[in-house]
């Protein structure tokens, strides 16, 4: 692809991007970056295609190709780890655990310290937990849900599966879909209704 086509891509997801922002607004993503990063093939290849990394959202140069209720679905998904906390529970675990080797290495025995030092390595546990278990991708996927609706989020995920993953299904993977696809259903029943 040449260098004007990908420019004039990363220009249309950029505002993609944006209208998704807008479309599903977050007090949690005060300090994310407004802006939509491209990063080599290589690098993003390995998280899927796309990846909220603290607070950038970035993609790769094959998802800016993809077509484009793939690509919004799956700017969504990740705009979703943003706006729900995601990225500050990981900023919030690496914290924890610098105040925690930190304190360690200042506490001086038998003072109320190695107290301090519990809640800690409590609070720094829970938030590391919090930020990589399976259920943030659940969540994600309802912001994006919110944003692009869920068949377009199941066919996104549908996507990535097929060209990125080949074809992989985790059982997290499994139940990504069984809940977007339950989703989408009824949301076409109230349309139905409504109609």
């Amino acid at each position: 692809m040449e260098m004007q086509d990908r420019e004039k891509l990363h220009a249309i997801a950029q505002q993609e991007y944006t209208q998704i922002r807008e479309k599903v607004p977050s007090k949690l993503a005060v300090l994310s970056s407004p802006k939509l990063l491209v990063l080599p093939e290589k690098f993003m290849a390995r998280m899927g295609g796309a990846a909220a990394i603290y607070f950038w959202l970035c993609v790769s140069p094959t998802l800016l190709e993809a077509p484009k209720d793939v690509r919004q679905a799956v700017i969504a998904h990740e705009w979703g780890h943003i706006a729900s906390g995601h990225c500050n529970a990981t900023i919030g675990s690496l914290v924890g655990a610098l105040l925690y080797v930190l304190i360690s290495l200042a506490t001086p025995p038998g003072s109320f310290w190695p107290l301090v030092n519990l809640v800690l390595l409590g609070l720094m546990f829970s938030a590391i937990f919090w930020a990589l278990h399976g259920h943030r991708e659940l969540e994600a996927d309802e912001k994006a849900a919110d944003a692009v609706g869920a068949a377009n989020m199941a066919h996104g995920l549908r996507w990535i599966i097929d060209r990125m993953r080949n074809g992989e299904q985790t059982d997290l993977v499994k139940e990504r879909l069984r809940r977007l696809d339950a989703r989408a259903a009824a949301e076409a029943g109230a349309q139905a209704q409504a109609a």
